[in-house]
């Protein structure tokens, strides 16, 4: 009998696959295996015990074989597996972020495009969530909110600007996301897409932002020395902001409290 979703290697299999963009037929074509015979590992009908094939199948799409493996951060409250269960997808969602961002040729959009608004009103709901440590709900909102945006920012226009301050809010909460559910690499990707996000933008608020997240994912990797560089960076950059006599106030409350969400 097939085990329950969340509790065997065949449904991290398919997650994967999905997220990877691969039909079951190519997937097992690689693998030197049939159609049949993937639909059943992701059925949990067939064992897959052998760990050349799961290291084979986590290269091939692109995901960590300890995830695959459902080890080691695999959390222990209800509903933790689910939010696991999105990282490979935000992991693709972040990948493609960074070469958009980068000036990378020849990338088309993966969706029709989605109002600024709406856009903005997913990115507040994803914030509000990662704020009531809600995890599931912020990982299985973040990954279509993150290629909706990669969406806006290939699009261009008036809106690109607007586009790049959503990008680099929902890579701020990915990056605060992952690194909760232990995910350090990945935490650092989403850090350096909103830093790259900033790059685009003239603001030196939204730069010293993203550099608190840079120092929370340095922090989780106990790189403190180059956390301290970071944020004195960030600090030297709001200064101006702050030293008038009506200074900005998000650039104030950032200079008073910018570690606060590492």
């Amino acid at each position: 009998m097939p085990l329950a979703s969340d509790e065997h290697i065949g449904s991290r299999v398919r997650i994967a696959r999905n997220a990877a963009g691969l039909t079951q037929v190519q997937l097992g074509d690689f693998l030197g295996r049939t159609e049949s015979w993937v639909a059943n590992v992701e059925s949990g009908r067939q064992p897959l015990d052998r760990y050349s094939v799961i290291a084979a199948i986590a290269d091939q799409c692109d995901v960590d074989v300890t995830w695959l493996l459902g080890q080691p951060y695999r959390l222990q409250r209800k509903g933790g597996s689910l939010a696991h269960a999105h990282v490979p997808a935000l992991r693709t969602g972040l990948r493609r972020a960074g070469l958009i961002l980068s000036g990378h040729p020849g990338l088309v959009p993966h969706g029709v495009p989605v109002d600024l608004a709406t856009l903005a009103a997913q990115t507040r709901s994803v914030s509000t969530a990662r704020q009531a440590a809600n995890l599931p709900k912020v990982a299985t909102l973040l990954p279509p909110l993150v290629e909706d945006l990669n969406t806006a920012v290939l699009a261009g226009g008036e809106g690109r600007e607007t586009a790049l301050r959503l990008l680099a809010d929902a890579a701020r909460t990915a990056r605060m996301c992952l690194n909760q559910l232990g995910y350090a690499d990945l935490a650092w990707s989403a850090a350096e897409v909103a830093a790259l996000a900033a790059t685009h933008l003239d603001d030196p608020v939204v730069r010293a932002a993203v550099a608190w997240d840079r120092c929370g994912a340095l922090l989780h990797q106990a790189s403190l020395r180059e956390a301290v560089a970071v944020a004195e960076a960030a600090l030297r950059e709001l200064e101006p902001l702050v030293a008038t006599r009506r200074p900005e106030g998000a650039a104030l409350s950032l200079r008073g409290g910018g570690g606060a969400g590492w």
